[in-house]
């Protein structure tokens, strides 16, 4: 037998607020307060305080999104003296984890989320998730964007409005139009 609607109602409220992130949703209302290229590190600090990994010396230049389901702090990790722009959107339905000495461009999107192909009814079925890792000394470019499942190696650049949807190696340079990856030199 099914549920009485009381039970029901509660279940719906539930769904509906269960990825609200309060302590997220405090820090980014404080966050708004502060005027763009200012106090950088103060964001840095409130971040922190709002319980996710953020390395030393990281400076953000302005307020960054970052949604997904669950525990969203546990899947965004920064190391030290990361420089990032604004704005910038980080889905992290899985994790996220970007080494030190990256720069990130303004409006780059981090996407760990996807779907799987469906039926013709509904081409977007079940939804997966990956994670995406941006090693040491990787520059990402403006209006980059980085799908799930992607490793951008160490000492790697990704080229303005690139969509980055497979791992670059240690060392290169993807740009877009048409894509293509440049071996840089060490």
């Amino acid at each position: 037998m099914g549920r009485n609607p009381l039970q029901r109602t509660a279940q719906i409220l539930w769904e509906e607020v269960a990825n609200l992130h309060p302590r997220y949703r405090l820090c980014d209302w404080a966050i708004s307060c502060l005027p763009h290229l200012c106090f950088n590190r103060t964001r840095a600090l409130l971040y922190r305080l709002a319980g996710f990994s953020i390395g030393k010396n990281v400076c953000f230049m302005g307020r960054v999104h970052i949604s997904g389901g669950g525990k969203i702090q546990a899947r965004f990790r920064l190391g030290d003296d990361v420089l990032m722009n604004s704005p910038i959107l980080f889905d992290v339905n899985a994790p996220i984890t970007i080494g030190n000495s990256v720069s990130i461009g303004h409006d780059v999107k981090f996407i760990t989320t996807s779907h799987e192909i469906g039926t013709p009814d509904k081409r977007a079925g079940t939804t997966t998730a990956a994670p995406i890792v941006v090693e040491s000394g990787v520059w990402i470019g403006a209006g980059a964007t980085i799908l799930a499942g992607v490793t951008l190696g160490h000492g790697s650049i990704v080229g303005a409005g690139t969509v980055v949807n497979a791992s670059v190696p240690p060392n290169t340079l993807i740009a877009p139009k048409p894509n293509r990856q440049i071996p840089l030199p060490p």
